[in-house]
């Protein structure tokens, strides 16, 4: 399979505008100014004029490698009317287009770099897609979109020798206006070919020259490398501090993201990822989201453990896409803080997952709700922060009771002790360690006997009044 290595200045290939939380995705801004159902007027590809379409394409010229192409059409796209649409690009190829096309006689890598500017709204909609063929026949290989605040887009690809590559600059498109009045395109090719990982730390890709030193890369402090043998992201004692990209953006299957020391993300969303990850290490990770999330777990899982963990978005803390396509997050001997003041602190997730004796700790009664994909409190969706940690990091709370319990460990009961005399009935109230309440009675005598015959293995919370305990049942 041919390896595409895409670099977009970052957020927008991800989706639409987060306007519910209902919506899927959760990193881009808005279309609201652009009705998707528009599309300037349909043109037949006829080899009108050169750059209309595939008929007539301006050419590069590759007779000599490596090039640097560069064009800036006088009138941008406009006037070369709308050969391409159709929904391919998600509705960045509803306007006026142009189009370009690249032979190479020997296999040679491809860097693509557009440069356009913004509408009456001071946004950008442009667009620009790579294919394999004439684009009124094939899907793209590649495409990049501005979605609104992204720009200039780029990408890069592996080119084949002797085939017929196009490339389509394209736009949003609505009535009135049609077309992208100005752009810059440049096109450089060489066969000297880079390996590049889909990875990308603070908007730039990760790629084989700069893996062993990724503080190179602008907004980035401290120490991060990436092994791709290992998969195996390195934060030590770093900073990424930039705005409108994400901190870490994956789509490598079953990266590893190893925190040492006390580490930093302040950037539109601290992570996110489209394959099955894991964060771990003896360190620490604080995040400040300044944009929608803190972490987006797209479509995959994500196992957190032996490290800890705080994020917060202005929307969204820890958040999947819709809580039914594989977003299962695991937490193990880790502390995991997240917040979402707007929609949800823990949501749109498939499943929580607490091993190593960690437990739901705050909001005191939150629990995770299957049915509402989200950690939840009185059948509402928790946005102020949420916090999981190990139980054994928890201390008994006897507040003057004098409560004790024996056996602990127990297998099918357990007594409780209360010193104190009891003057009024005491609630009894047994939790899962997801926070889920398992049992609800009342104590009026200072000796209870507890049947716990029916519960799992595991640890159990037990809050008497206002004493708290921790049960083990084996």
């Amino acid at each position: 399979m041919k390896k595409i290595f895409l670099h977009i200045g970052l957020l927008l290939v991800l989706g639409v505008f987060v306007n519910s939380a209902s919506m899927a995705q959760k990193l881009t801004v808005d279309k609201a100014t652009r009705p998707t159902d528009y599309h300037a007027p349909k043109t037949e590809a006829l080899g009108r004029a050169v750059g209309d379409d595939c008929n007539n394409p301006y050419i590069v010229n590759t007779d000599v490698l490596p090039v640097n192409y560069e064009d800036s059409p006088e009138n941008g796209t406009c006037g070369h009317g709308n050969t391409y649409d159709g929904e391919i690009l998600a509705g960045y190829d509803n306007g006026e287009d142009v189009v370009y096309k690249i032979q190479v006689a020997e296999e040679a890598q491809v860097f693509i770099t557009l440069d356009g500017v913004q509408d009456q709204y001071n946004l950008y909609w442009h667009s620009i897609a790579l294919y394999e063929g004439c684009p009124d026949v094939n899907n793209p290989l590649i495409f990049a979109k501005t979605g609104g605040s992204t720009n200039p887009i780029t990408f890069n690809y592996i080119l084949d020798a002797n085939k017929e590559y196009f490339v389509v600059v394209d736009y949003f498109g609505s009535e009135g206006d049609m077309c992208l009045t100005s752009y810059t395109i440049n096109i450089d090719i060489s066969t000297d070919i880079v390996e590049f990982y889909d990875l990308y730390v603070a908007g730039t890709q990760v790629s084989e020259i700069n893996a062993g030193d990724l503080s190179v890369i602008p907004g980035v402090t401290g120490t991060i490398t990436y092994d791709a043998d290992s998969k195996t992201l390195t934060l030590d004692n770093a900073t990424i501090d930039t705005v409108e990209v994400v901190g870490i953006l994956s789509s490598v299957e079953d990266l590893k993201i190893n925190l040492v020391g006390e580490n930093t993300i302040n950037t539109e969303a601290c992570f996110s990822h489209d394959k099955p990850a894991e964060i771990h290490g003896n360190g620490s990770l604080m995040s400040a989201s300044l944009g929608y999330v803190g972490i987006y777990m797209n479509k995959a899982p994500l196992t957190i453990k032996d490290c800890s963990i705080q994020v917060s978005g202005s929307n969204w803390g820890i958040a999947g896409e819709n809580g039914q396509s594989g977003e299962d997050l695991v937490i193990e001997n880790a502390t995991v803080k997240a917040t979402g003041a707007d929609f949800g602190s823990i949501m749109d997730i498939q499943s929580l997952t607490l091993n190593g004796d960690c437990m739901i700790t705050a909001p005191e009664g939150a629990a995770f709700d299957e049915s509402l994909h989200a950690v939840v409190l009185n059948g509402e969706v928790v946005k102020e922060q949420v916090v999981i940690e190990p139980a054994n990091g928890i201390e008994d709370v006897e507040n003057m009771l004098g409560v004790s319990i024996y056996p602990n460990p127990a297998k099918d009961f357990v007594q409780i002790n209360i010193e104190d005399a009891i003057t009024n009935e005491l609630s009894l109230q047994v939790y899962d360690m997801l926070g889920k309440l398992i049992e609800s009675q009342t104590i009026t005598e200072q000796t209870t006997q507890l049947n716990i015959k029916n519960l799992e293995k595991g640890v159990y919370i037990l809050k008497i009044g206002n004493s708290t305990k921790r049960l083990i049942k084996n």
